[in-house]
């Protein structure tokens, strides 16, 4: 009798080990950020005051040859004052 129990058991026990596994994949390719780097510098001016925030972020990208990426802008930025660049090289961005 604890016999037949066991095959049962063990089963649901592989299943839901399979299920887990497949619930978090890991896509391959894939892109990594292992840090960021945020400045931020704020300054009194006559209109009260400005802020400037420079971000990096490292990217390393494993086998995509075209990425889409998406970052927060606060409504009131001067959007003429955002660079991306890519390899150093600075890329067309959108909002």
């Amino acid at each position: 009798m604890k016999r037949v129990a066991l095959v049962p058991a063990g089963l649901l026990l592989l299943l839901a080990c399979c299920v887990m596994a497949h619930a978090n994949p890991i896509p391959v390719p894939t892109l990594t950020l292992e840090e960021e780097y945020v400045a931020i510098r704020i300054c009194r001016v006559q209109e009260g005051a400005r802020v400037d925030v420079v971000g990096v972020y490292p990217f390393s990208n494993v086998g995509f040859e075209r990425i889409v990426m998406y970052f927060p802008i606060p409504p009131s930025v001067y959007e003429e004052s955002i660079e991306v660049l890519v390899d150093g090289r600075e890329v067309r961005w959108e909002t």
